[in-house]
């Protein structure tokens, strides 16, 4: 990994390891002698967790917790449902604080607890006004009712909704779309003064004729598309085709987009947002004519264009394909990330764990993002990080603790968890040990490699003395990550998040999220409370790392430094019983890849393999010339090794050869699913609002307003350069463990 100075340039190279998880939100000193176990006591997930007292979590003398104060009053992270209401209690990230959100339905929807925690799902057999297409036949939702209509030239479907083909002439049009974005300026005290141009990746093109949907398709890894559209002779002033900073799913609802808030400049309430949303929230999307922009002629979004949102839509797109890839689909994983010009938050830019609900655009989730002077959007480091939020709350559980703190100064545990987490992610993500930001116009940065901080102050680290549960600096907890992280271990740290250690309360450690009311005159928490809710922090995450048996106890002591920092103990990690940890090791070779297999407890079931593959982002199994292997029950720790050869007309050899195709290992065993997957390859990395005077868009069937116009670039292109999260990957390994 890279330290400042340097340019903004970033990956995530690892193959993905994933597992349908359940229900559950610089200097070193010398070294100990070396430490014994690399595995600890199991203690019964299905009884209350007793610790020993040499283990038990102490708090700090300096870190008085008092009696249970709960903001929430019981209300549930996961939602409640006060009838045709969800009411949840919302913990915003970073600063944010914790506060109760009620949420109303509305018509046509009814709030139901799920898997996943309450929801607001359709009380009738269809949602009103919903449509979708059954072949060439057009199903449109009345009154709670389906009817059809046939569609003599077909029926299309997509985000923009679904609709009879107009009987209108077509070709094929292609086109390469570039974004201009800033990187870090020389000697890193602000943006760069050049641009630089990217390939727009992932982004939802649609083409539209006479106004009504036409063709749809995405971009490709070089920009690159190609759909049909109007000819360019015959084309009008209701003949063109939008880029969209959006991914639709087959049903046309969204999965991920960027989402401009359309509201007025200055500084807007999270909260407020929270409580009553967004009155007229808009999709980012641009738009051109075919006589405007020809085939093959480039399509170029500059800085005017509001290609921050582009550049945003680049980490969103990128950190949630992979993600999924990794763990697996799963309901409730949608999420909005709000990018408005001239729009700030009053959390600078904070993740909520709280469903957006406004005009048929549903996320489970959202994250806010500030677009004023500053230009923070600029920053990978803070999209990622953020994303990192989204990463834990979705896929493992978030400690729920937030409140005023100060970068710079020890916090809480969980808190710390949680923020040192997100930045370590972003880190990876980045392939950078830094992290970078513009906040009131002071562009600063942290070294989590010398533990330094750009004022050339160095952060307070823990003391051995003073107990898990001691306020510690978050970027602390991310540089003990960092310290831990190759491309060796990042599946089996990655995984670890969603394991049971840290998605199953009560947590061993026996941490409770706290509450507090400020900071004092050091800019340190004040007496917290505790909410009584068990939550996880960083010690928890060390323990589902040594009990998975992917590290060693004495790895986990080289960065955590027991003897006179963090004391871990990690001779005696806390376990929880059946959990059974995967090791898939990926190697090419020139007829296929081979999946090196290792489990590392007894068998307690047969334990059948089998490889899948994706189509069309649906699981599908290969045609197996071969029948599945059965490792039999009993079988003691050990590996072996499995090779996949696809032999059917029209699909590659081997993962490494033609475009990106995830594929899978699946492993099944009686009373549980896993899933373990090998993706080639994940591919990351003066403000005015734009004008729209393009056409209007209509999107899942309603009018979306109007789009920023896109016509011909004249001008000089920007030289091609990588944004965060663009370069190729290696091949990693990836550890998994099952989850009920």
């Amino acid at each position: 990994m890279r330290t400042p100075p340097v340019t903004l340039v970033a990956l995530l190279s690892l193959v993905a390891v994933t597992n349908n998880a359940c229900d559950g939100s610089r200097r070193a000193s010398p070294m100990p002698p070396a430490d014994s176990s690399e595995s600890g006591p199991e203690v019964d997930v299905t009884s209350d967790a007793s610790v020993d007292a040499n283990v038990a979590d102490t708090t700090a003398a300096d870190t008085p917790v008092e009696a249970d104060r709960d903001p929430c009053v019981g209300v549930p992270h996961e939602g409640r449902c006060i009838g045709d209401s969800v009411e949840r209690c919302v913990t915003g990230t970073g600063s944010g604080g914790s506060f109760i959100s009620t949420t109303d339905c509305g018509a046509g929807l009814t709030c139901i607890v799920g898997v996943y925690g309450a929801a607001c799902e359709p009380s009738a057999e269809c949602r009103p006004g919903a449509a979708e297409c059954r072949s060439n036949t057009l199903a449109v939702c009345v009154a709670g009712k389906w009817q059809l209509e046939a569609c003599p030239n077909g029926c299309n479907e997509s985000v923009a909704g679904a609709g009879c083909r107009p009987d209108i002439r077509t070709e094929r049009y292609t086109n390469t779309v570039e974004f201009e974005f800033r990187g870090i300026g020389e000697g890193f005290t602000d943006w760069s003064s050049e641009v630089y141009s990217a390939p727009a990746r992932r982004f939802l093109v649609i083409s539209y004729g006479d106004s009504e949907l036409i063709d749809s398709t995405i971009t490709d890894e070089n920009g690159g598309f190609e759909i049909d559209a109007v000819p360019a002779e015959l084309s009008d002033a209701d003949d063109f085709l939008a880029l969209i900073a959006a991914r639709a799913e087959d049903d046309g609802s969204l999965a991920y987009a960027i989402m401009d808030p359309v509201l007025p400049a200055g500084t807007q309430d999270i909260r407020a947002i929270a409580e009553s949303g967004v009155p007229d929230p808009q999709v980012w999307y641009w738009t051109w004519g075919p006589g405007e922009i020809a085939s093959d002629e480039g399509v170029y979004l500059p800085l005017a264009a509001g290609s921050g949102a582009a550049f945003a839509f680049d980490y969103l797109s990128t950190i949630y394909d992979y993600s999924e890839s990794f763990f697996g689909r799963r309901d409730g994983t949608t999420v909005a990330l709000w990018l408005g010009y001239g729009t700030s938050w009053s959390c600078g830019a904070c993740f909520l764990d709280l469903p957006m609900v406004a005009d048929d655009l549903d996320f489970a989730a959202q994250i806010f993002v500030s677009a004023d002077a500053d230009e923070a959007f600029w920053s990978g480091a803070v999209l990622a990080h953020e994303l990192g939020h989204w990463v834990m709350s979705t896929y493992g559980r978030s400690p729920g603790e937030g409140g005023m703190h100060v970068m710079g100064v020890p916090t809480h545990p969980g808190i710390a968890w949680s923020e040192g987490f997100a930045t370590w992610f972003s880190s990876v993500v980045r392939d950078e040990t830094f992290y970078y930001d513009k906040q009131d116009g002071l562009f600063f940065w942290v070294d989590f490699a010398e533990r330094a901080y750009s004022s050339g102050a160095y952060w307070t680290r823990p003391l051995a003395q003073a107990g898990l549960e001691q306020l510690i600096d978050e970027n602390e907890v991310t540089r003990m990550l960092l310290g831990l992280t190759d491309d060796t271990t990042f599946g089996a740290m990655f995984t670890a998040l969603s394991s049971p250690r840290m998605t199953i309360p009560p947590f061993l450690r026996g941490y409770e999220t706290r509450t507090w009311d400020g900071l004092d005159e050091q800019n340190r928490p004040l007496p917290a409370w505790s909410t009584g809710t068990s939550a996880p922090h960083l010690a928890d995450y060390f323990d589902a790392l040594v009990c998975s048996g992917a590290f060693a106890a004495s790895l986990i002591d080289q960065e955590a430094e027991p003897w006179a920092h963090y004391p871990y103990p990690s001779s005696a990690p806390l376990c929880r019983r059946s959990e059974l940890p995967i090791e898939i090791i990926w190697h090419t070779t020139p007829t296929g890849t081979l999946a090196e297999v290792h489990w590392y407890l007894p068998l307690e079931a047969p334990m059948t393999l089998r490889f899948a593959a994706y189509e069309h982002d649906a699981i599908a199994t290969w045609p197996e010339p071969e029948p599945p292997t059965i490792v039999p029950a009993g079988t003691p720790p050990g590996s072996l090794v499995i090779a996949f050869v696809p032999t059917q007309p029209g699909h590659g050899a081997s993962l490494s050869q033609g475009p990106a195709r995830p594929a899978a290992l699946t492993v099944d065993v009686p009373g549980d699913h896993w899933q373990v997957h090998g993706r080639v390859p994940y591919q990351p990395r003066q403000l005015t609002e734009p004008t729209r005077i393009g056409p209007d868009l209509v999107l899942r069937g309603r009018t979306r307003g109007a789009s920023i116009a896109l016509t011909r670039w004249s001008g000089e292109r920007a030289p091609r350069r990588a944004p965060a999260a663009l370069r190729l990957p290696g091949i990693g390994n990836g550890s998994g463990t099952n989850t009920p």
